[in-house]
């Protein structure tokens, strides 16, 4: 009762064994701004304060007391029961008002270890109870676990999401040594467990089956002994992170108080480890000490970086250069959403992940690159200094075409702005044809038209220029030897491919040009094949002469005709086409070619399967002639009449009528038979061409009428069995 109060909100004891208290000094410790105690007629413990956008002061703890103060509106206004309730207050800046204070608790044991304030006022408390603390759906939850993760409203009027983390034993896990709600709103804890000895409340075994992650720093519990860290996102909604950390052979602990969290997303930690002198306790290398210089128990500190701060990295692929001067920034940032180029020049920004910008203006540029995460809005910035100079000037001799091969100078300038020369053949720069740098001059004795590459440097730029070398012979370009019929009449010409070469021209010879002498293009009839000459003197006074033959064909129409050996054929037979005239250097093309067996023959073989007229083509030189000729295709039919055989005849020897014959053109195969009246047969061929001359055994047989029967097979397939009667006629 004798602590000193100075303005205080509640200036005496509430009445218990203890009571909390929460004072302000100056920043000097010269002076107490404020003082007050914070309890009820029991037991109250004050274990973390925070200050609120420096206008209130938040505390939490534990208190036994009933009469714990609380405001209107309270989350929970009254003690829910049990040995102990968390409770959450905020004071005035001064310390003279109770803003707002809550109770928090079940009907059994719980207390708030931490406190924090997110950067939107929102209330967030760590803890511990026996009972069951409401689980928020979306939440990330350990059930039966018995440490809790509370988010309050600014006023403390509504518990707005809560939580519990642990192995889910049943049992309180670990003693609370750290806590944090980072500027994202993720929320750390740290913490120790085993051999915890505040009564049958506690753990009393090893801390074993805590949530871990799969990038867990240290996966395994170790000995039971570790240290322990476990990090929530936003609002609880996942695990993020989750390790042990410690020795295998030793007891880690912390007494209380040193531990500090960064918002940032950093991990500062110093626990008491290494006991009975152990030296298992992770280090890093270079660290101040890997060993336990204690012969007990030493002092551990270590650093988690979550790296929830945006980092600004990029590199330009060069820094310096001359004017045009393109930079391509390759940005090696971590992952956002947001970023923003300053190129230096007063007047461009970018938004782009990589950018490239054109430096238009000798200078000195301070490029900067602003990273912003969008969730946190946290801001990191990189620079790099890009230094552009003056261009660099450059000029050569103009393209040159000379008339062939032969030994001369080539030059460059770069006004004194450059170091160096290099000439190549290659616009690569693969060789280097001067031998001396320094000189821009280049001797040169060329067998081909080609470019020649110079490249002027000095220690920041580059330019390059080329030199062209032609030669007349090849700009030139004539029309290939033609051929033409007599009396036809056509245009000869010769092309300049390089216009900045002018000619004059002259045709020979000049008698059989009709037209266009001195020009590219004349036109000529010649009456015999004739070579052309053009003879051009360029402006540099070169001479080119080129040569075009004009061959003249004639084809005689008398002489072109087309006949068929049989122009009249029966269905599946063929038969020759020729055309004329026939003699060398004639060519034959027959239209339609399809029933041909070579349409380019002077004679193809025929086998139409209608009437068809054929058109031969013939060509020689220039002169083009054609002729056609008519095939006709009758029915094939195996009888009468294209099947005859006729009903008498007169064998007399007065070689007239002396034979009997079977006539037809589409007979393939046949078998012809002639009976007597008394059915003896007389006379038998498989031959068309042998006939019956009325005799039988040598003897000329009596005038009468005889039986014929021919079994025919015609072209086709078909097949037929002929009868009639023959009169032999005296």
């Amino acid at each position: 009762s004798d602590f000193p109060m100075r303005n205080a909100y509640q200036g005496t004891p509430g009445g218990g064994d203890y009571d909390g208290i929460v004072f302000k000094f100056d920043s000097l410790l010269t002076d107490l701004k404020f003082s007050t105690y914070l309890g009820g007629i029991s037991k109250d413990a004050c274990y973390s304060v925070k200050i609120i956008n420096d206008t209130s002061i938040v505390v939490a703890g534990g208190t036994c007391s009933n009469n714990f103060p609380t405001t209107p509106g309270a989350y929970q206004g009254a003690y829910q029961g049990g040995i102990a309730d968390a409770f959450i207050s905020i004071l005035s800046k001064d310390g003279q008002t109770l803003r707002h204070s809550t109770f928090f608790g079940t009907t059994d044991y719980e207390q708030n270890y931490f406190v924090e304030v997110d950067r939107w006022g929102k209330v967030f408390t760590v803890g511990q109870s026996r009972g069951t603390v409401p689980v928020s759906p979306g939440t990330y939850s350990n059930p039966n676990s018995k440490q809790f993760l509370t988010k309050f409203s600014e006023d403390l009027s509504t518990m707005e999401i809560s939580t519990v983390f642990g192995n889910g034993n049943g049992l309180i896990n670990i003693s609370p040594a750290a806590f944090l709600v980072d500027f994202c709103g993720n929320t750390y804890v740290s913490g120790w467990g085993a051999g915890l000895s505040a009564g049958s409340q506690m753990q009393q075994t090893n801390l074993t089956g805590m949530p871990i992650t799969f990038d867990a720093f240290q996966p395994s519990s170790g000995d039971g002994r570790n240290f322990y860290l476990i990090v929530l996102g936003r609002d609880f909604e996942s695990l993020l992170y989750g390790s042990y950390i410690g020795s295998g052979s030793s007891r880690e602990h912390v007494d209380g108080g040193t531990s500090r969290f960064d918002k940032n997303g950093i991990v500062y930690q110093s626990v008491c480890g290494g006991c009975t002198n152990d030296s298992g306790f992770p280090t890093t290398p270079g660290a101040v000490s890997n060993t336990n210089n204690s012969s007990n128990c030493n002092n551990l500190v270590f650093k988690f970086d979550f790296e929830i701060v945006p980092k600004a990295e990029f590199t330009p692929d060069v820094t310096e250069g001359c004017a045009p001067f393109t930079v391509q920034f390759m940005n090696t940032s971590s992952d956002s959403t947001n970023y923003l180029w300053d190129f230096g020049d007063g007047d461009t920004t970018s938004q782009d992940f990589n950018p490239v910008k054109v430096y238009d203006t000798p200078g000195v540029y301070q490029v900067k690159l602003l990273v912003t995460d969008t969730i946190c809005l946290l801001v990191d910035t990189a620079e790099v200094t890009i230094t552009v100079y003056d261009s660099l000037l450059i000029t050569t001799m103009n393209d040159t075409v000379i008339c062939g091969p032969a030994t001369f100078d080539i030059w460059a300038s770069s006004y004194g702005t450059s170091v160096e020369y290099q000439w190549s053949s290659t616009n690569q720069f693969l060789d280097t044809l001067n031998a001396n740098l320094a000189d821009s001059v280049l001797t040169i004795n060329p067998g081909n038209p080609q470019y020649y590459y110079v490249r002027i440097t000095n220690p920041w730029c580059t330019e390059i220029d080329s030199v062209y070398i032609d030669f007349i012979g090849d700009v030139l370009v004539i029309n290939p030897d033609t051929n033409i019929c007599l009396g036809d009449v056509i245009n000869l010409q010769v092309v300049n491919t390089n216009p900045s070469v002018t000619f004059t021209y002259d045709w020979q010879p000049a008698s059989e040009i009709i037209s266009g002498q001195g020009t590219p293009t004349v036109t000529v009839s010649p009456s015999s094949t004739t070579t052309f000459t053009i003879n051009a003197v360029s402006s540099n006074g070169c001479v080119i002469s080129e040569d075009i033959e004009v061959g003249v064909y004639f084809i005689d129409p008398a002489s072109v005709d087309a006949t068929a050996q049989l122009d009249t054929i029966y269905q599946g037979g063929s038969t020759f086409l020729y055309a004329s005239p026939d003699s060398a250097g004639y060519t034959y093309q027959w239209v339609p070619p399809n029933t041909l067996d070579n349409p380019l023959l002077q004679s193809p073989l025929a086998t139409p399967t209608q009437d068809t007229w054929y058109l031969v083509i013939i060509r020689k030189g220039g002169c083009v002639d054609t002729a056609q000729v008519k095939v006709t295709v009758l029915e094939n039919i195996c009888d009468d009449p294209t099947v005859f055989i006729p009903n008498a005849f007169t064998p007399n020897d007065d070689g007239i009528n002396d034979e009997v014959l079977v006539r037809g053109d589409n007979i393939e195969l046949m078998t012809f038979r002639i009976f007597d009246r008394w059915g003896e047969m007389v006379f038998e061929t498989e031959d068309q061409t042998v006939g019956w001359d009325g005799t039988f055994k040598g003897k000329l047989l009596n005038p009468d009428v005889y039986v014929y029967y021919l079994d025919v097979t015609c072209v086709g397939g078909d097949e037929q069995l002929i009868k009639g009667n023959i009169t032999i006629i005296r």
